[in-house]
């Protein structure tokens, strides 16, 4: 199967900061792994300065399994000082190698992070990845797993 992608050019520096993600759920965020796990890295990214540490990964629960959200707890100390951490458009690739099952697939997830300090100014930006499991739940929307060491 041909990888799938959605490509924003991630060595490109933010001239202003992008938009937060929204908080809300929709049916079509559960749609395709594709969608979800675009929602989840969008959410996982964003973590205001004046929110508590790892407000991030707690925010992400309603995109990702349990056993996801406890493999990022055991990954994250999302808080830095001062700082807010927001995310770019997300690039989703799915994996040359698939698991022999329609509710399973992996994919990996890029995308370009800004830090701004209180002001709103970009005082650092890096390229964020993950290679993700994505499941189908019995009820036919697609959650976010745990990581998985590409390679």
């Amino acid at each position: 199967m041909a990888p799938t992608t959605s490509t924003p050019n991630l060595g490109t520096n933010f001239t202003a900061s992008p938009t937060p993600p929204t908080l809300t759920t929709s049916p079509e965020q559960y749609r395709t792994a594709e969608s979800v796990a675009t929602q989840y890295l969008q959410v996982w990214c964003w973590q205001p300065a004046a929110a508590p540490m790892n407000s991030n990964l707690t925010n992400t629960a309603p995109w990702i399994t349990p056993a996801g959200q406890a493999d990022d707890l055991t990954r994250s100390a999302t808080s830095l000082p001062s700082l807010t951490s927001i995310c770019g458009p997300v690039t989703v690739t799915q994996i040359g190698e698939q698991p022999s099952t329609l509710d399973l697939t992996l994919l990996h997830l890029s995308t370009r992070q800004a830090y701004l300090n209180t002001s709103g100014v970009i005082v650092s930006q890096q390229t964020i990845e993950q290679t993700r499991r994505i499941v189908r739940r019995p009820d036919g929307r697609w959650l976010v797993d745990t990581q998985v060491q590409a390679g």
